[in-house]
């Protein structure tokens, strides 16, 4: 039995103008096939990514710092239950609005092209991103292409009308560890679902959903209220995950257990990202301070991992996840062996626990001197890190 109540509440709204046009937020760009054939649109990857600031990920071949380190040297690095003499390899994620070009290499292998003309391999990993067909919506038609087909995708700010456009939901959504403001996915990566035990509504003409216990109350605007019945789409009901997409933050997942509420807002209530937005991805730069007092300034290989400031620190708290560029990173502190305090450059601060890039399986800190050898610090031995 379903416990879930759908509670109605006529309300007035005014019909949202837009400031600047949705479709600019879209991912656009030319997709080339093995039968020399060109597409040109907007692109839904994996399913249910549409926007640039919706996250790419793969895994990456090979961790070019394992060169620093030898058996015998008396460094042992902890990766998931298990040890080893040499760093371990990590996954990569960026926002789509970094990428420049993505080309077919092998099987469930691709070779990135940055912004800033950076080539990277990447193979597939649990994320959806690699292997999948991919939708493309020309100025004709919408066509599925089997990712099989694609011979190389190209990135670009859109230069064309979106004959087939989307209607973004953004949201504030309240946790009972915070809220967030941003673009909202629902039930993100569940396809699952039986349909007999589901309930679908329109999420972009609901105007609040509200948790009460083990009860969903959903709000609709006035303008359907009275046909809400008819709608089928969003999967509303059973909950998963829900993504807040939050522009200059990351993003953030909040399961069903941790949710409170969430409200409709107008889009121009939040200002979206464009192509243009994303600039040319940066190394890290900052120092890291030893608990011994020593202080190391250079560019910084974080988790002997990440090294652009388009890559991403994750993390959880009270089981919801964060995933945060470190270009919004001020400064992390290792807490103990299981926490790390995060200070964000929008003011903002959090602990977060569970993952490598803040618990005890950190890899440790490289700094790279312009004409200094390379300086590794332990997790263990590192009171902060402080990113310019």
């Amino acid at each position: 039995m379903k416990t879930i109540m759908i509670s109605l509440l006529i309300m007035g709204v005014v019909t949202p103008t837009f400031s600047q046009n949705p479709s600019a937020y879209r991912i656009f760009g030319e997709i080339l096939t093995v039968e020399n054939k060109t597409y040109k649109g907007y692109i839904t990857w994996a399913g249910n990514q549409n926007y640039w600031i919706d996250f790419f990920e793969a895994s990456k071949i090979n961790n070019p710092y394992k060169r620093y380190f030898h058996a015998g040297d008396g460094v042992i690095f902890s990766f998931n239950g298990q040890t080893s003499a040499y760093p371990p390899t990590h996954h990569f994620s960026c926002q789509f609005g970094n990428l420049s070009r993505i080309r077919l290499t092998g099987p469930n292998e691709i070779t990135l092209t940055l912004k800033n003309g950076q080539e990277c391999k990447v193979v597939k990993n649990r994320s959806r991103d690699i292997g999948y067909s991919l939708q493309i919506a020309t100025d004709k038609e919408i066509i599925h292409i089997p990712w099989e087909q694609i011979s190389e995708i190209t990135f670009q700010a859109a230069d064309q009308e979106d004959c087939f456009p989307l209607h973004p939901v953004y949201g504030i959504l309240k946790s009972t560890q915070g809220i967030y403001k941003g673009l909202i996915t629902w039930n993100t990566g569940k396809n699952d679902w039986n349909k007999n035990e589901t309930i679908c509504l329109l999420l972009n003409k609901m105007k609040k959903i509200v948790r009460d216990k083990a009860i969903l109350k959903v709000i609709p605007q006035a303008d359907i209220a009275e046909n809400f019945q008819l709608l089928n789409t969003d999967i509303l009901y059973p909950i998963g995950q829900i993504l807040v997409n939050m522009p200059n933050t990351g993003s953030v997942s909040v399961p069903w257990e941790r949710f409170e509420t969430l409200e409709i807002i107008r889009p121009e209530e939040l200002s979206g990202l464009g192509y243009a937005d994303f600039p040319a991805p940066r190394p890290i730069q900052g120092k890291v301070t030893a608990r011994t007092g020593e202080i190391v300034q250079g560019t910084l290989v974080y988790d002997l991992d990440e090294t652009l400031d388009i890559e991403t620190l994750d993390g959880k708290n009270d089981n919801i996840i964060y995933r945060i560029p470190f270009k919004y990173i001020r400064s992390v502190e290792p807490k103990n062996y299981k926490y790390s305090f995060i200070a964000l450059r929008d003011g903002n601060s959090l602990s977060l626990r569970e993952t490598c890039d803040v618990d005890q399986e950190n890899s440790g800190m490289m700094v790279l001197g312009k004409d200094l050898p390379a300086v590794y610090i332990p997790w263990n031995e590192v009171k902060s890190v402080e990113i310019e």
